[in-house]
């Protein structure tokens, strides 16, 4: 998990990369707002990963379907599409 500070100055980063300086136009908002959202969705499929690997020690002691809830959980926190399955209804 990233930090609130982290948070800040990946945000601040970002805004100086992206944001100071540019012309107000109709196009750079919009476009900066994609930007913004593409780097989020990055970072959140990074994390996704890197909690995966953290959790395979847990998940021996856990049952399929309960393996499955927790992976759907941190897929659906990431904006990553969920895994479906007939034997957990």
């Amino acid at each position: 998990m990233k930090t609130k500070k982290e948070i800040k100055e990946a945000a601040i980063k970002y805004y100086k990369e992206w944001v100071e300086g540019e012309p107000l136009t109709q196009e750079v908002p919009i476009d900066c707002y994609i930007e913004g959202a593409t780097y989020i969705i990055k970072e959140n499929k990074k994390n996704y990963k890197v909690a995966m690997k953290n959790l395979n020690v847990l998940f021996l002691g856990l049952s399929e379907a309960q393996r499955l809830r927790v992976i759907n959980n941190l897929r659906l926190c990431a904006g990553m599409p969920l895994i479906e399955s007939t034997k957990i209804l």
